[in-house]
């Protein structure tokens, strides 16, 4: 019986690990369509469908999953959870550990054009600082981003 539970345990822990990936793929592609809006569409499409609580990409009891927006200099143009971050430049905002998480984007962005940063935040429906990572891809002066809780 005493091997159940740590059988249990590390075959959750394989579950969990198995969804990451297709958490990720899904991060992915709401990112590109994201940015496929705007191309097709103009910026403001992506912003107003990011900012509005029923926006394609805010979350929603339907949509875990949602993005958030920047521009080069740090500054918050849409967010998909958290209105009182736009406007606002969050180039200095770290997470709980101190990492600059925005700062990283934003290199990252700058530097390579799309990739994953790594970083705690607030996990609301668990209500616990959680491991998070991100998924950014730039274009044309946006940098459209979507996180998963690890």
């Amino acid at each position: 019986m005493k091997f159940l539970i740590p059988a249990a345990a590390i075959l959750m822990a394989g579950i969990l690990a198995a969804g990451q990936p297709a958490d990720q793929q899904k991060a992915v592609a709401l990112v590109k369509e994201g940015i496929a809006l705007a191309k097709a569409s103009g910026k403001d499409a992506l912003l107003k469908q990011t900012n509005f609580g029923s926006g394609k990409f805010h979350v929603g009891p339907d949509r875990p999953l949602y993005l958030f927006i920047y521009d080069p200099t740090g500054k918050c143009l849409a967010q998909g959870s958290t209105a009182n971050f736009v406007g606002s430049n969050r180039m200095a905002v770290k997470d709980p550990s101190g990492k600059p998480y925005i700062a990283e984007i934003i290199k990252l962005a700058l530097k390579d054009g799309k990739g994953w940063v790594d970083y705690s935040f607030l996990n609301p429906a668990s209500g616990k600082i959680e491991p998070k990572t991100t998924y950014l891809e730039a274009s044309d002066g946006l940098i459209v981003c979507c996180g998963i809780y690890k």
